[in-house]
């Protein structure tokens, strides 16, 4: 087989594979938070962080995935701490209909979403090693927000557009590790499980289509995401309050087949330790 000929198969295979993941038209039902991770060691410590968060694209290749998350959290004595949270995402995906068959129920698709959540919760936080270097803790908390969903296109040479909204009420708990290697350097491995309640559905799609997006099994149900996370931290010589902060958070389907969740959230960020500050200030005075 000649060099060229290997080429245009493999061109066709890739366009196969394009053809096949393009007939799959989802409704994403769920994008995960930002689990909170403070690294904290004893009472008094405090954070405050915003990361950007998203892939900045949409999983078919257009359009966009991207948010924010603002967290903060307080050590109120030497093994628990009090955390709150804010999640905002934007996300687009775009569908074109390249074959006629019985798996797009839209010739085209730009669907937008939009979901907020606010999270409150608390957690014990304890060394299991002598030199306290390796610190287990969990948390737990509970979520209230909403998604919606803006879905425009062209069907059978006419346009169309179709709103869903739900209210989310979601329960958390978040068990994980956190390893204190130096002064400047630390990571987090991190296994959330949410459970997540849909409600108060407001939409114009039609019964048919509501059933092919399964959209019509989350109202009034509850889901459950397995969301593991690596969470890095690297301090900034000089600036002991201040950390750059980085990690992936992935998240399982549900387990109806048809219904699907965003898989993985890079993210990046910034954190503070405002206890820091002050400890800084007192030494500076004693002197």
């Amino acid at each position: 087989m000649s060099f060229g000929m290997m080429r245009k198969l493999i061109a066709f295979a890739a366009i196969i594979s394009l053809l096949a993941v393009s007939c799959r038209t989802p409704r994403y039902v769920y994008s995960p938070s930002l689990p909170n991770v403070p690294y904290f060691e004893e009472k008094g410590e405090t954070k405050l962080s915003a990361y950007y968060a998203g892939t900045g694209k949409g999983d078919q290749g257009t359009g966009l995935h991207s948010g924010y998350d603002v967290q903060g959290a307080y050590a109120i004595s030497d093994n628990w701490a009090l955390t709150a949270g804010l999640f905002k995402r934007k996300e687009r995906d775009t569908y074109w209909l390249f074959v006629q068959d019985s798996y797009n129920i839209f010739d085209s698709s730009v669907v937008n979403y939009k979901r907020n959540l606010v999270e409150l919760g608390g957690g014990y936080f304890t060394p299991v090693n002598r030199g306290e270097t390796i610190f287990f803790n969990v948390y737990s908390g509970v979520g209230f927000g909403k998604f919606s969903i803006d879905d425009k296109g062209f069907n059978a040479g006419a346009a169309y557009s179709r709103k869903h909204t739900n209210k989310i009420l979601k329960w958390y708990i978040q068990p994980g590790v956190n390893f204190m290697t130096s002064e400047y350097f630390r990571f987090s491995l991190v296994s959330r499980i949410s459970f997540v309640h849909y409600s108060r559905s407001a939409t114009n799609y039609t019964t048919d289509e509501l059933a092919y997006f399964r959209l019509n099994k989350i109202n009034d149900g509850w889901l459950s995401f397995f969301e593991p996370t690596l969470n890095i931290q690297a301090g900034v010589p000089g600036c002991d309050w201040l950390r750059l902060e980085a990690g992936l958070t992935l998240s399982t389907d549900p387990e109806d087949n048809y219904l699907e969740a965003r898989s993985f959230c890079p993210f990046i960020g910034l954190s503070f330790d405002l206890s820091k500050t002050r400890i800084k200030k007192a030494s500076t005075t004693l002197q």
